[in-house]
Parts: C-alpha cells; sequence; structure tokens
C-alpha cells in the first residue's frame, strides 16, 4: 500500500522540492534583509529561480498523461527527430519539416494522441500514453513559436468539440528572394 502512494506522489517530487527549496531560500533572504545585511540578496535571487523552476515543473507535469508508457508504442527522439514504434504503425517526423502539431484529448483532458503533420503531406500519429511520449512538449518547445500554454488551450477544446485541436502551426515565412 505503501509504494502505490509514493507512486502518485513520485510526479510531484521536482514541483514540490523546488516550491520547498523557494520558500526556504526566502525565508532566509527576508530574514537577512529585516536585519539589513547586504548579502540578502543572494538567496532572495535563489528564492525566485527555484520559484521559476517550480513553476515550470508543475507546468510540464500538467502536460503529462496521467498513464503515461501504459499506452502502445514507443518514442524515440534522435538528432531533431521523432521516432514511433508501434505494434501497427510506425514513423519517423523531422522537426524542421513539421508544418502543424494537432492533439486529440482523452476522456479525462489528458492528451490521447498527436498528430504530426508535415509540409511534404506526411502524418504520423503517437498514443498519448506511448512509452516516453511526455517527453514531446518539451521537444516541441524548440519550434518557433511553439508555447506550452497552446497545448493546454487544445486540449481543452479537443476535448469540448470531441475531435483533433490545433497546437501549433510553423508560421508563414513569405516569398523567399534569391539573390543571384
Amino acid at each position: 500500500m505503501i509504494p502505490e502512494k509514493l507512486a502518485r506522489l513520485l510526479p510531484w517530487a521536482e514541483p514540490l522540492a523546488t516550491g520547498l527549496a523557494a520558500l526556504w531560500l526566502g525565508w532566509i533572504g527576508a530574514g537577512h534583509a529585516a536585519a539589513g545585511n547586504v548579502f540578502a540578496l543572494l538567496p532572495l535571487l535563489g528564492a525566485a529561480a527555484a520559484g521559476t523552476w517550480a513553476w515550470a515543473s508543475a507546468r510540464r507535469l500538467r502536460l503529462r498523461l496521467r498513464q503515461a508508457g501504459l499506452g502502445p508504442g514507443l518514442v524515440q527522439i534522435e538528432e531533431g527527430r521523432v521516432i514511433y514504434f508501434g505494434p501497427e504503425t510506425g514513423g519517423v517526423a523531422a522537426l524542421d519539416l513539421l508544418s502543424a502539431i494537432l492533439v486529440v484529448a482523452d476522456a479525462e483532458g489528458g492528451v490521447a494522441r498527436w498528430v504530426l503533420e508535415d509540409e511534404r503531406g506526411g502524418r504520423l500519429e503517437i498514443p498519448g500514453g506511448a512509452l516516453r511520449a511526455e517527453r514531446l512538449p518539451d521537444l516541441f518547445g524548440a519550434l518557433p513559436g511553439f508555447a506550452p500554454d497552446a497545448v493546454l488551450r487544445a486540449l481543452a477544446t479537443a476535448r469540448a468539440e470531441g475531435r483533433a485541436a490545433p497546437v501549433w502551426r510553423r508560421p508563414a515565412t513569405g516569398p523567399r528572394i534569391v539573390r543571384g
């Protein structure tokens, strides 16, 4: 029984630890500031950094599927490519060729499926519960204009409307000028 409860708390370890560190450093910094100590700035800066880290890790945790790793298949991330090995399907999508990312929500509001479309017309569907699929939002952060909050908004839209909702589209670059 204890290991089951511990397993439910384990994903919250990073946000809790960094949040507690932020509170502790803030308390130390406030004590030094009240005493007029010039070194109060160091723990206060550490508290700000730890608080930002706690906020970012909590936001990442919200994007993870509740049963990550229990779905079919395996996701591998390698040199700017997403590789999905599934029991019936699979494929590869290069980040620099992606034109759109869509998400399909499950009944609980988590990621049921990621849909990656490339500029050549290719489409790769990855179950949200596939092993290592929880790493995809971090990888997509390298795309121009990608916002993690857009995933949460798209999940809400996808759940309400019962269809795939766009998370990201490649920004239009306009006509290319060739100089010769």
